[in-house]
């Protein structure tokens, strides 16, 4: 059986915990783009959560009569834990007996990096198939599945569609945001639309870019992409719910080996609950 150790010439076991969580929900531009549900319980791997799914509330004119009484029901929707990632590697001894701390800590970086882009990508996929809305809401076309060819003319209309399209179903204003590819980008910044910038380095280091149409523009290389068709997604945060933690950080020594190891287990689940607050739009270039 291998043995658990925390020696002072490692990382605490708490601030490894600690960095990789944040990495996970800070690195990511899509969990920023979900509600997060923390649930009373443990999350383990295949558990189910109910999230509410709300329905409009009637407004009526008061007459000075008694009020008819709305039955509002909400059944929510089923959240199933389904994701389970893992990271396992040692550091000989042997080859780097005088380094251990300082690769321990470049190794443990980069599995919070590889954790974060598949997180990332999971969840850009499950906005993507969760989207009520799509290219025959925004532009009219005669099956979602038409992508809408855009450059660095057409670019403006196409926000402004996606925009008209979150009015008509009146999806709240806050929050708005939009994921484009970075081709996109580049005929945003050719193109003769003037857009809202931010000084803000830390918002950029975490895929925002500009805002436009009251939309938060952000780029990612996680959207969902198919022969150079890329599902672009726009919405609000609170069309969609994950729930997401960093399960287990382990340092050991293997018993066969002479070497100094970690293992990490980070498990999440997400769910669109309302479908109609967030577009799934396919765009070529």
């Amino acid at each position: 059986m291998a043995t658990p150790f925390y020696l002072n010439k490692l990382i605490p076991r708490n601030v490894v915990t600690s960095f990789l969580s944040e990495k996970l929900v800070k690195d990511t531009v899509f969990a920023g783009l979900t509600t997060s549900y923390v649930p009373g319980t443990t999350v383990q791997r295949g558990a189910s959560y109910v999230i509410p799914s709300l329905s409009g509330v009637n407004v009526s004119q008061y007459d000075g009569t008694d009020l008819t009484m709305q039955n509002v029901t909400d059944s929510g929707v089923a959240l199933t834990i389904t994701q389970a990632d893992s990271f396992d590697f040692a550091i000989d001894n042997v080859d780097a007996s005088l380094q251990s701390k300082q690769l321990m800590q470049l190794y443990i970086n980069e599995a919070a990096v590889s954790m974060t882009q598949t997180q990332d990508a999971w969840t850009a996929g499950m906005l993507t198939s969760g989207a009520g809305l799509d290219n025959t809401d925004v532009a009219g076309t005669s099956a979602a599945s038409v992508a809408i060819s855009i450059d660095e003319s057409t670019i403006g209309d196409y926000m402004r569609e996606l925009k008209a399209t979150l009015d008509k179903n009146n999806v709240s204003q806050v929050g708005r945001f939009v994921v484009l590819p970075a081709d996109a980008l580049g005929y945003l910044a050719q193109s003769s639309v003037e857009t809202a910038s931010t000084t803000d380095e830390f918002a950029r280091l975490f895929g925002y870019v500009q805002k436009y149409f009251g939309m938060n523009i952000y780029m990612s290389n996680n959207l969902v992409v198919d022969t150079g068709v890329y599902d672009v997604l726009a919405g609000v945060a609170t069309a969609s719910t994950m729930i997401q933690t960093l399960q287990n950080v382990e340092f050991f020594k293997p018993d066969a080996r002479f070497a100094e190891a970690a293992k990490g287990l980070n498990v999440y689940g997400g769910v669109v609950n309302v479908p109609n607050s967030l577009i799934a739009s396919k765009v070529s270039f």
